[in-house]
């Protein structure tokens, strides 16, 4: 029983130090050079877009990603509660390749705007632009979904790698709104 005793200790303590560790990361991590386009008309969106709002959460997603796909009808509920609250929601589609002409793949590209249909995320949805692509891929060790909460100065405040549940992500907001 003083193993186990032990044992907790240090697992709650790496646990700590690794939750320490995360905020330490992410205190000089910022997406203030982000550059995406528009999935409906190739619009450029950049830094500024997080000026609009206290918070975005910036969710990444793939077409091919089963737990992104599954999340998106609860971010969309979430983006509606939290209009009013200055909480913005930006979906990046992360799996859309480019043509060696510089267009967007046109059967992600509807593969994209079916699933967004279709999970009723209903909030802005870019893409990173070639140049921004791996940048944005390390940001969430190329795992998907990614789910970032940003202040309106592009500076990164919570980085979630993996599916986030509608309680974890408001709960995650009221704490930053508060």
């Amino acid at each position: 029983s003083a193993f186990i005793a032990l044992f907790v200790v240090m697992l709650a303590g790496s646990l700590l130090a690794l939750a320490l560790l995360d905020d330490v990361r992410l205190a000089d991590k910022t997406v203030q050079n982000i550059e995406l386009v528009t999935l409906t008309d190739g619009t450029p969106v950049n830094a500024e877009i997080f000026q609009k709002s206290s918070l975005t959460v910036l969710n990444v997603w793939a077409t091919f990603c089963g737990p992104c796909i599954h999340e998106m009808p609860e971010f969309g509920e979430v983006s509606r509660e939290y209009a009013n609250k200055g909480v913005q929601f930006l979906g990046v589609c992360g799996d859309i390749t480019y043509g060696a002409d510089g267009t967007p793949d046109a059967k992600l590209l509807g593969d994209a705007f079916n699933i967004i249909k279709m999970t009723k995320a209903d909030y802005l949805h870019c893409m990173p632009t070639p140049a921004y692509a791996l940048q944005l891929g390390a940001l969430i060790s190329n795992s998907y979904p990614g789910t970032f909460i940003i202040d309106e100065n592009g500076n990164i405040l919570k980085l979630y790698v993996g599916a986030i549940s509608k309680e974890a992500l408001t709960s995650a907001l009221e704490a930053e709104l508060s």
